[in-house]
């Protein structure tokens, strides 16, 4: 490959223009890895630039994910975070993008994303669960069936993952996902994120009190889902969902606040500090004060910054920035409308125009 095809080849990346750099894929050999003169790959650069698709094109290519010469030891993921595009940072992290490399001034790449201000790269960053670590639970062992099915993977990943630990998010996430939307397939997700939680707890080089915490977390939640399933089937998941929005007088939701707190407290790591500093920030709480369980979730599993930049909240699921509200009183945020449906029977007692 000539010099100046090599630089035709950032020229296009910098442009966006992902056909061009196809027509040159067709008529060129190229390396998996090319590299420009400040040690940076082809994937670097597309990365730092947010070309989603055109990152995807060159991973497809072969690219290394992880590869770099950049003098600061910077890497695609990194170069991602700084340029704030959240597409392809999950991307980067689907094709096994190593999150824990250190920069040269040894920082990661959630922590460089921190640094830039691009919180919700962080973010994912921090909430992410590799594929890879289902793996062992779709395939035989032995004479027995996987212990989770095929399909199911890649939803429950995507489950946890999620940065919102509102229980009613993940009922309708479940509800949203046919691979799991199935009594038995719940049973058998619940189980795989018991013993990834163990995993976290015991492993002495992936070690994640935060992954550990929100795994059996989330497994609790999934547990209320195949109790609830298991008696009324799996076509009633929004009177699930409004029996978890009970609130009280004030419309604060209380039995959302009293299954977080069971749950944490029926941990069974109890010498955790992570744990410890929850139960010593919530147990002199009162129910109904701040902070709530539920905003301890989000700064544990989002950080504090990232919590604390949540606005306009979706009073059914949580869900940050949700662009509806109440067409009477305007007062309250929704992110759908099935969120607002789910939620009128509390909001009528307190909406005025």
């Amino acid at each position: 490959m000539t010099e100046s095809v090599q630089s035709k080849i950032f020229e296009e990346i910098d442009n966006g223009n992902l056909e061009h750099i196809k027509e040159i894929y067709e008529k060129e050999t190229i390396p998996k890895n090319v590299y420009n003169e400040d040690g940076m790959t082809a994937l670097m650069q597309a990365a730092y630039k947010g070309q989603t698709e055109i990152c995807r094109f060159l991973l497809v290519q072969g690219a290394d994910v992880n590869a770099t010469c950049h003098e600061n030891n910077y890497t695609a993921l990194m170069m991602a975070c700084l340029s704030g595009k959240l597409e392809t940072v999950q991307l980067l992290l689907d094709n096994d993008a190593d999150s824990e490399k250190l920069n040269s001034v040894q920082k990661t790449a959630a922590q460089l994303a921190s640094f830039v201000g691009q919180h919700e790269c962080a973010t994912a960053i921090k909430n992410f669960l590799s594929l890879n670590k289902l793996e062992p639970y779709i395939v035989c062992q032995g004479v027995n069936d996987p212990r989770l099915p095929e399909e199911a993977a890649g939803p429950l990943q995507k489950l946890v993952v999620l940065s919102n630990p509102h229980p009613v998010k993940i009922v309708l996430f479940i509800k949203d996902s046919p691979e799991l939307c199935d009594v038995e397939v719940i049973k058998k997700a619940e189980n795989v994120l018991m013993d990834l939680c163990s995993k976290c707890v015991r492993s002495k080089n992936d070690y994640d009190e935060v992954l550990a915490l929100k795994l059996f977390y989330y497994s609790s939640i999934l547990k209320i889902c195949y109790d609830f399933a298991k008696q009324n089937g799996v076509q009633k998941w929004d009177a699930l969902a409004k029996k978890l929005l009970h609130s009280d007088g004030d419309g604060f939701q209380v039995t959302v606040e009293n299954i977080i707190r069971k749950s944490l407290q029926q941990f069974p790591y109890i010498d955790m500090p992570l744990l410890q500093y929850f139960v010593k920030t919530i147990a002199p709480v009162k129910i109904g004060s701040d902070p709530t369980a539920l905003s301890c979730l989000f700064s544990m599993f989002s950080g504090m910054h990232a919590a604390s930049q949540r606005h306009n909240i979706c009073e059914t699921c949580a869900t940050n920035a949700s662009p509806l509200k109440c067409s009477r009183c305007k007062k309250v945020c929704y992110c759908s409308k099935q969120c607002q449906k789910l939620h009128w029977f509390i909001h009528k007692k307190h909406c005025s125009t």
